[in-house]
């Protein structure tokens, strides 16, 4: 116990890491008056790995903050952080990566704190802001920003979320919010940025979408706000649970009473080495991640 303070490029096992950092835990709070303030790392190089790791301790910073790394461009592998809060006065907050960039990716990881919030933009359960990828992970966060918020992450373009899920609530004061992802976008048109993601997710703020396919919202129970003609795929969220009549722009599925049945999802789910489903029982659960065990009850209140 204890705690860690800086400027830049905090962390409680490294500053910067270009290496790899394996099986390490931290129950330090981290406090960064600058930027990439991460639990483990400030920031992880190209090339670099994290995993294996926890975080306990608190995280807090003004710029790209993280429950693992700040900043993110290497591999984050099966780590969790479970703090009371990851929080940051400007902008770019994660659970697990205040930034994600490729090539770097963000896979089987968690993020179980109370809150995850931000001052500023772009805060999300796993990422606050990705150029990468996100597989495999979960996060049962309450978010919160001023804008740009998702439970998995904020604000998405040119990565790819898959195999995800986010039980919680996703708070935003302006707007563009998702249960998955506040905001989506590619370069290249008709792109799939989210496939075989779904959220139990209480959506606070924003403008609902009217009808499925008019996206004159910047709210939606999977995502907010697209930038052109991206797709959501094979996605579901609960209607009773996220207060929305309609998905992101008209894409994904809205089941609010089948999201326990496993024929839901077992004709575009890998339900025998991705996903696992006790039928009628529990929410869909990540055979491979760690720290992902069947949620029998939904989110029922935030902080």
């Amino acid at each position: 116990s204890g705690t860690v303070e800086g400027l830049n490029s905090i962390g409680s096992i490294a500053g910067g890491n270009s290496g790899q950092i394996s099986q390490c835990s931290s129950d330090l709070d981290i406090i960064g008056t600058g930027s990439e303030i991460g639990g483990i790392a400030g920031y992880n190089d190209s090339g670099a790995t994290i995993e294996d790791c926890s975080v306990k301790g608190d995280v807090n910073g003004a710029f790209i903050v993280g429950g693992i790394a700040g900043y993110n461009q290497g591999i984050i592998r099966r780590s969790i952080c479970s703090s009371f809060q990851i929080t940051s006065t400007g902008d770019s907050v994660g659970g697990i990566a205040g930034e994600t960039y490729g090539p770097g990716s963000i896979e089987q990881c968690a993020n179980t704190s109370i809150l995850i919030s931000t001052d500023g933009n772009y805060a999300g359960g796993i990422a606050g802001y990705a150029y990468g990828n996100i597989s495999e992970s979960f996060s049962t966060a309450t978010i919160k920003a001023d804008s740009y918020a998702g439970g998995i992450v904020g604000y998405i373009y040119d990565g790819l979320v898959s195999d995800s899920y986010h039980h919680g609530q996703v708070e935003v004061t302006t707007g563009t919010i998702g249960g998955i992802a506040g905001f989506y976008g590619s370069i290249t048109s008709g792109e799939t940025v989210i496939e075989r993601c779904y959220c139990a997710t209480e959506l606070v703020g924003g403008t609902p979408n009217s009808a499925a396919g008019t996206p004159d919202g910047d709210r939606g129970g999977l995502a907010g706000v697209r930038e052109d003609d991206e797709l959501v795929v094979n996605s579901y969220f609960s209607i009773a649970i996220s207060g929305d009549p309609v998905d992101a722009n008209g894409y994904g599925n809205d089941i609010p009473g089948l999201m326990k049945i496993r024929s839901t999802y077992s004709a575009v789910w890998d339900l025998d080495s991705i996903w696992n489903i006790a039928d009628k029982v529990s929410f869909p659960y990540l055979r491979n991640n760690p720290f992902s065990t069947p949620l029998t009850s939904p989110y029922d209140g935030g902080v």
